[in-house]
């Protein structure tokens, strides 16, 4: 059945025609995917009545919200903060693309993409006319983009003026203020650097309005600051009253009531000795004691005490009355709330002004794409959308290209410096590992120049003392130094026979020494274990020694909260691009029933879908599967460079956990081990994550979600349960977890990722480590917060059925005994697991097997068995190095478990 219903003939037959109108303009031109929202203005010369119109769109609003904005600094630091941010955006030329696609840039018609290239279609000289007209405006600085950002915060308007420089004769565009502009009689005039007015010559300057558009009146400019007047005005008033409060004299320092028979002492003697003349000298003497320290803080007066004789009657009648404001609590409590109400009526987010302390380092630049999203994204469209209506497309109508072809180019916009990841010295560094980058790349991410290279004698010094090397190699590596900068080679000793082994790092074990008659040779042992460490040597050692893994556990936390919040954006962003496609392939179906589609035509695009409903779009021949079809595309690729990503970091770090090198026989197997085995599911982990996706974007199309679940409200439109579980897929899966769902394995028990999967896991195990125990990390949401995982943050437990987990009466909805992460939908919690390395051989497999707190009864019959050898006298049996290593261990989950690291 229709959503809409038929209307009357007549005006049914008009309908028609302004639809047949339309389609008409549509057919002649480019679909273009995202509305162009006119919000800009080229001043051309015209008559005075015109002028005065265009002045007349200036508000008496503008002129007080450039005053509220001088006046608040908090206002001040939230609008600048937005201006440094967009002034970072770089803008450039692109063609529109069909298919509700995102904008291509023209300059990739160069690129050596040859499918990139092929895309851009529109002829090279329009192209080149267009990149011109846009590289007379100087975007990239923040005196232009930055002012300009500003000013559409504050009053929503403002002019770009170009004029020529008199002295330099060079052209000069800058973002003048709505007060900087006026029409005065026939002409416009502008403020000059001196503030005086002077008359526009439009003939040989350039003038264009900019304005952010009210919703409802389009040719006036709206702001935040337009609907939150009232609020700015009583944050102003309630500042004046309290700093009146405080400048006041009487009200802060109150008044002094001493009696007049009093007397100070003085260094010297007076002649006139009356009555009056002691009370006047006096009070004299008391105010210059009063005020010296204050007119001189060396003064002795501020440590020295004032002396005052009197009687006891005097001395006791001294009183100070303090007059306190008593309403000073509540003008702070209401300063509070006024603030508060401003932060949340800002387009910025309150986190901004309140700071973000209380949050991680990957949960902050969550934050910050959230802000990107959401507050900044809007008014950089708006930004380009004014620069296309206004300036782009005027100007290439003025070079003789038709109207039609110039609809094709927009100026868009390149927010990856404002969205990029914030741990990119990291990321340099370990680009430069993988040899992605050059070394003067990684030097500029890292805050260097070229100036703080190493020569190449200093780069020889520094890789023999990593890695050590001897003198051979290092004359051949000299040599083609000295050939590539057409130096001398430098000579050094004769190659020694043996090589030098390297330094240890300060978290691996030393080295122990070879064994009598040994040959020197590596040794072959577990890491931690020297060679001379033979059976007998390990049962007489009755103090077994454990290396913490602690803070290699929570990096591998970080991985995985890395990757995850990667993926987690990408899929977002694909989403939202998707509903788009989705509603412009509709659009393209509902042009057949001419009614109903000049009904949607109201609302936007992708919204279509759920305003039609599934049968609905079938009988349009619009099938769900082809509205998403494609959606992915752009993901795919991504997903598995992330994740191939993550787990070569995984790697690198469970091999520093173990202390091996990747450059030994033992580490280079290990790393192959755990690779091998997390790589060889990353396709099949796409395909579930694909198919999971599919169904997700298709209820959200249709409107089938759930908008008042418990739990978080995650920022993104993606459940994040669904990346969780791919990534636990890709690190392996216990065998007793029997699938999952959203985050949780289907028998109950969280599941990991990759650096807590089983690949990491067995390795660990394969070389001794014992488990710890667990630590919950609270994944912090911008906009809600589960207070019940906020209370596990940093909890640790030995068991998913530890009390601590216990799930709260008032969270049955969650249908589960214990808490885990990822058991509601928006949960961006994790948890890692602890392990410690024993540092003076494998703990014993019966030991490892009888882990339990309390010990079980098996494990204190051992223990029993234990105490009776050393009553005996007897030492080193096998019931003794047990129950040592058992204590030792016991120890160690004791003490993790109550806080120790």
């Amino acid at each position: 059945m229709p959503l809409f219903g038929r209307a009357q003939p007549n005006e049914y037959q008009e309908r028609v025609l302004r639809v047949a109108e339309s389609l008409e303009r549509v057919h002649h031109a480019r679909s273009n995917p995202r509305v162009l929202r006119a919000s800009g203005m080229r001043i051309e010369p015209m008559s005075a009545e015109r002028l005065r119109a265009v002045a007349g769109n200036r508000q008496s609003w503008q002129s007080l919200a450039w005053a509220y904005r001088d006046m608040i600094i908090e206002l001040r630091y939230a609008f600048q903060f937005r201006a440094r941010a967009i002034s970072r955006v770089k803008f450039y030329v692109a063609e529109i693309l069909e298919d509700d696609d995102e904008p291509i840039a023209v300059s990739m018609r160069h690129d050596e993409d040859a499918d990139r290239r092929k895309r851009v279609t529109v002829p090279e000289q329009l192209a080149a006319a267009a990149e011109a007209e846009l590289a007379r405006l100087p975007l990239d600085s923040y005196e232009f983009t930055g002012v300009w950002s500003e000013n559409f915060d504050v009053a929503g308007d403002c002019w770009m003026h170009g004029s020529i420089d008199p002295y330099t004769e060079e052209e000069v565009w800058k973002i003048r203020s709505v007060m900087d502009v006026d029409v005065a009689g026939t002409r416009m005039t502008v403020k000059d650097e001196l503030g005086q007015p002077r008359a526009i010559n439009l003939d040989s300057e350039e003038l264009y309005r900019l304005w952010m558009p009210h919703a409802a009146h389009g040719h006036l400019a709206d702001s935040a600051l337009n609907a939150g007047a009232d609020v700015l005005e009583e944050i102003t008033l309630l500042g004046r009253e309290l700093r009146a409060a405080s400048r006041s004299r009487v009200a802060a320092n109150g008044i002094l009531f001493v009696p007049e028979s009093m007397t100070q002492m003085r260094a010297t003697g007076e002649d006139d000795d009356t009555a009056g003349s002691r009370r006047d000298r006096f009070m004299a003497d008391l105010a210059a004691t009063l005020l010296a320290p204050i007119a001189n803080e060396g003064d002795a007066g501020a440590v020295v005490p004032a002396i005052i004789t009197g009687t006891i009657e005097d001395i006791q009648a001294i009183r100070h009355l303090r007059l306190e404001r008593e309403d000073s609590p509540t003008l702070l409590a209401k300063l509070d709330k006024a603030m508060s109400r401003m932060a949340n009526g800002l387009d910025i987010p309150p986190e901004i002004l309140t700071g973000m302390a209380d949050v991680n380092h990957w949960t902050a630049w969550q934050i910050d794409n959230a802000t990107f999203r959401h507050h900044l994204e809007p008014s950089i469209r708006i930004m380009a959308d004014s620069l296309t209506a206004a300036y782009l497309r005027p100007a290439l109508a003025k070079g003789a290209f038709p109207a039609s072809e110039a609809k094709r180019l927009r100026i868009w916009y390149d927010a990856g410096s404002i969205t990029e990841n914030p741990n990119r010295r990291q990321d340099a560094l370990d680009a430069l590992d993988r040899i992605l980058i050059g070394p003067a790349a990684g030097r500029e991410a890292l805050g260097f120049n070229d100036g703080d290279a190493p020569t190449p004698e200093e780069a020889l010094q520094l890789i023999a003392a990593k890695n050590g090397i001897d003198t051979g190699a290092a004359t051949a590596i000299l040599a083609g130094f000295a050939k590539a900068e057409g130096a001398e080679v430098p000579q050094l000793p004769a190659a020694q026979e043996s090589r030098q082994l390297p330094a240890a790092r300060p978290d691996e074990p030393a080295a122990e020494p070879d064994a009598p008659g040994g040959t020197g040779a590596p040794s072959t042992a577990p890491p931690g274990i020297a060679a001379s460490a033979t059976p007998a040597a390990l049962v007489a050692s009755s103090k077994p020694a454990f290396r913490s893994l602690l803070d290699d556990s929570r990096e591998l936390a970080d991985i995985d909260a890395t990757v995850r919040d990667l993926i987690l954006s990408d899929v977002d962003q694909a989403l939202r691009r998707a509903l788009e496609r989705a509603g412009s392939r509709l659009r393209s179906k509902a042009t057949r029933d001419m009614e109903l589609h000049a009904q949607l035509r109201a609302y936007p695009v992708q919204t279509w879908p759920q305003r039609l409903g599934p049968e609905q779009c079938l009988k349009l021949d619009a099938s769900a599967r082809h509205l998403i079809a494609g959606a992915w595309e752009s993901v795919s690729r991504k997903f598995a460079e992330r994740v191939n990503d993550g787990i070569r970091k995984v790697v690198a770090r469970v091999l520093r956990m173990l202390g091996l090198k990747a450059d030994t026989t033992a580490g280079a197997a290990a790393a192959a081990r755990v690779r091998s085995a997390m790589e060889s599911r990353v396709d099949e982990a796409w395909s579930t994550l694909e198919t999971s996706l599919d169904a997700h974007l298709e209820k959200v199309m249709f409107g089938g979600l759930d908008e008042t679940a418990d739990g978080e409200a995650p920022e993104v439109d993606v459940p994040p349960g669904l990346v969780r579980d791919a990534l636990a897929f890709v690190g392996g899966m216990p065998e007793t977890s029997a699938g999952m769902h959203n985050g949780r394995s289907l028998t109950g028990e969280p599941v990991g990722g990759l650096g807590n999967g089983t690949a990491v896991v067995g390795e660990l195990t394969n070389a001794g480590a014992v488990h710890l125990g667990f630590e919950w990390r609270y994944g912090y949401m911008p906009r809600s917060t589960f207070e019940p995982h906020l209370a596990l943050d940093g909890e640790r437990f030995d068991s998913w059925t530890d009390p601590v987990l216990g799930v709260r009466e008032s969270d049955r909805w969650l249908r589960a005994s214990h808490y885990h992460p990822g058991d509601h939908a928006g949960c961006l919690c994790t948890y890692f697991s602890v392990y410690a390395l024993p540092t003076g051989g494998p703990v014993d497999d019966i030991v490892a097997a009888r882990l339990a707190m309390p010990p079980s009864a098996a494990m204190a019959d051992l223990i029993r068995l234990a105490d009776m050898d050393d009553q005996a006298g007897r030492s080193g049996t096998t019931a003794q190095q047990q129950r040592d290593q058992y204590l030792a261990v016991r120890g160690l989950k004791r003490d993790f478990l109550e806080g120790g690291s």
